[in-house]
């Protein structure tokens, strides 16, 4: 191993290093900085799929970011949850372009439970109550089963959930489902169908409207906007790697 070698080892632990203590402070546009200079700059290519070989890295990232949210403080129940959904993702990515949208997305979804779980004081009934919603969304969460489920009654449930989260019980529940379609939608090619059905909505016309009304669009539109502005970014991102292993 030549020095050159030995320093481009010793800059990728440096970056990933940098990487971790972004996501760990919920710093997205930080962590995605440093996660492209690393795909970039410091990655070498090993195996000759070159397809395989990105989402090996991507299962390598996925621990990584795993790790990080953890170190935050962010409860186990809502990283495993995220990380599985990450996970039934990751193999049905068709394209290095798919790949690249996925792990901006998955930065992008960790960050995110840093900002929302670490460091904030709720009742052990609201957390137990959120516990349970994050951990599988697909399952009935209408407020009479959650206050069933704990063995209070639903009026005070209501109340307590409000005034500590600043919205209702049934906002909540919706608004976690569509973020989880967003991140499907944006880092999978999966059918607007299955991805209704996996965010606990499996009347995909009931879904497109109340996605429409919580973000002003529909999913297909969603993800056909998003994919197209990052099409360029993406491009510039393949070119530069291939260039990086042909070096």
């Amino acid at each position: 191993m030549n020095l050159s070698e030995i320093e481009s080892i010793e800059k990728r632990y440096e970056l990933e290093n940098s990487f971790i203590s972004a996501v760990t402070a919920g710093n997205e546009e930080a962590a995605l900085q440093l996660m492209s200079q690393i795909a970039v700059s410091s990655m070498p290519k090993r195996l000759s799929d070159e397809l395989r070989d990105t989402k090996n890295y991507l299962i390598t990232t996925n621990t990584l970011l795993r790790k990080s949210v953890e170190i935050a403080g962010v409860h186990p129940v809502y990283i495993d949850s995220y990380s599985n959904g990450v996970c039934s993702g990751l193999e049905s990515l068709r394209s290095l372009r798919q790949c690249q949208a996925f792990l901006e997305q998955i930065i992008r979804g960790y960050c995110r439970l840093v900002r929302e779980h670490k460091h904030k004081f709720r009742s052990p009934l609201v957390e137990r109550i959120l516990v349970y919603i994050e951990a599988d969304l697909r399952t009935d969460l209408s407020l009479k089963t959650l206050a069933g489920y704990l063995g209070v009654n639903p009026s005070y449930l209501s109340s307590l959930f409000s005034k500590e989260l600043g919205m209702s019980l049934t906002n909540y529940v919706n608004a976690r489902r569509i973020q989880l379609a967003k991140d499907q939608l944006l880092g999978t090619s999966l059918p607007i169908k299955s991805i209704a059905q996996q965010c606990g909505l499996p009347d995909v016309h009931y879904f497109s409207r109340l996605f429409k009304r919580m973000t002003g669009t529909t999913p297909k539109s969603y993800r056909e906007a998003f994919l197209q502005q990052r099409s360029d970014n993406i491009d510039f991102y393949i070119q530069e790697r291939k260039e990086v292993h042909l070096r």
